[in-house]
This record gives structure tokens, sequence and C-alpha cells, in this order.
């Protein structure tokens, strides 16, 4: 297959910055998700000797508000391999320190000795937030009329995205010690118990709420089809739906033909476009 000209990807990221309704979230919120991550980064248990410190990505941000317009209840199928991705659904308004607090509390169901989750239960979202060798994280949020695969009406559904991605199959989200004791050469400085390059004192003081939503997560099969199969009759439905659900994935390093697929050269030269305007 051929790569699509430099010129047509630097078209289409001009595209999707330039597009109506492409909003993000203002510098506030986009200040307070990434430091939401990185205050729960920086308190995992055990502790971690080698997780970087966050940062915002502005092209992450606009490709998963793209994606959350589409309103769909699964994983976006072009991210796959390369960008971790975290969902999050609620039919009240959103509130980001609970969606976050939500995806972190899933800790309860992770044992780190032996690299898996409790029966039953998720820890996907927790393990991409403390994946330590993720550096940028990019969300985008967007109200929708009908959620396809969920059925839910007037919901507002969160996208976050993740570089580099997280949850490779048999490998544990950072390594035990000392924090910052196993930071790499580019980012010995230790800023908020997380390895970095930049000076603390250049950093923002805004810290994160004080306050934390506590309330443990609806549970849901992690696979969406799962979920069209198990409520694929209205009359299967709960008596009471649920207001918020989350879903989560794990990922492989490469297709299963041992290659990226052909959607995935697409978005990473798309990304790149984006990077290089």
């Amino acid at each position: 297959m051929k790569m699509a000209p430099r010129w047509t990807l630097i078209c289409a990221g001009l595209w999707m910055l330039l597009a109506p309704g492409r909003g993000q979230f203002p510098k506030e919120d986009q200040q307070r998700i990434v430091n939401l991550h990185n205050h729960h980064r920086s308190t995992v248990e055990p502790p971690a000797a080698d997780m970087i410190h966050m940062k915002w990505s502005g092209e992450l941000a606009l490709i998963a508000k793209e994606y959350a317009t589409k309103c769909i209840w699964e994983h976006n199928p072009d991210s796959q391999n390369i960008m971790g991705e975290n969902l999050f659904i609620t039919t009240g308004p959103l509130d980001i320190e609970k969606a976050l607090s939500d995806w972190f509390m899933e800790h309860k169901h992770y044992s780190y000795d032996n690299n898996t989750c409790a029966e039953n239960e998720m820890c996907g979202h927790y393990t991409q937030m403390v994946w330590a060798k993720t550096k940028e994280v990019g969300c985008g949020s967007h109200l929708c009329e009908t959620v396809e695969a969920l059925g839910f009406k007037n919901a507002t559904l969160l996208v976050c995205n993740y570089l580099p991605l997280g949850n490779y199959m048999g490998q544990k989200p950072y390594q035990v010690g000392e924090q910052c004791s196993k930071c790499p050469d580019d980012l010995k400085n230790c800023v908020d118990q997380a390895c970095d390059s930049t000076d603390p004192d250049e950093l923002p003081t805004v810290s994160p709420t004080e306050q934390w939503m506590t309330v443990i997560p609806y549970n849901m099969p992690a696979e969406s089809d799962v979920v069209q199969n198990r409520f694929s009759d209205r009359d299967e439905l709960p008596s009471m739906m649920p207001t918020e659900w989350m879903t989560e994935l794990y990922y492989t390093e490469m297709s299963s033909s041992g290659r990226p697929s052909a959607s995935s050269l697409i978005l990473v030269g798309l990304l790149a476009s984006l990077l290089l305007l």
C-alpha cells in the first residue's frame, strides 16, 4: 500500500485544526487533567522508580475530540497499536476529577506482583494512567444525543489518548523502587515524585482538587462487542441503567499479522503532519 503524499497528510491535519466545532478543553481544564494524572501517578503503591511526569498534547486532544464526536461506545479502531485510550461516559454533567478518580480507583482490583486484574473486574484504565513510559495525554469530550452500542441518551463521552501507549501484554506498568531512582538519562529532574526534564521552579503552581471522589464505577465487560451481545435486546436491559460506564482495552505491540495495520500507518502519518505544522 502506498503512503499518502506528505502534503495530503498536512492538509488533513490542517482540516482537523481549523474545521468548525473542533473546540478543545480550555487551558484550565487541560492543566487540571494533567495535574490529576500526575497526582495519581505519584501515589501508586508499590512506589514507582521510573514514573515520567506527564504533559498535555494538543495533537492527542484533537484526535480524542474528533473521535468523541462520533458518539460510539467502543475504542477508536484507528488508534489501536498507536496510542493508548481510556473512555468514560456519563448521563450527568462531566466531572473530570471523578472520571479520572474512577479510572485510578481500579488499582483496588490490580495485583502488581501478579500483573493481573481481579476476576470479573477492570483495571486497564488504571494501568494506562500509571504506565511509567507514557509522557503525554490529550483528552476531548462531546455531548451525544445518542450513543451507538450503548443506548444512552444525552450522554457526555470523554476520550483520553496517551503516548507512548501502555498496557502491553505481559509487561508491568512501572518499575518498583524509590521514586525517581530509575529516571531516564534525559529526565533526571524529580517533579512530583516523577521523572522530568523541567526545572521544578518553572512548573505551574496549580494543584489538583484536594477532595477526591471514591465512588466505585459500575463494572462492565471490557470488550464493546460483549456489551452489544449482552444488551442487544431492550427486554434484557437492567431495570435501572447506571449513569456512568467505562471501557478499557489492552493493546498488543503489533497487529495479528505482525505488521502495523494500514489505518495505523495513516494515523501515524497524520500525527507526524500535525507535529510538523
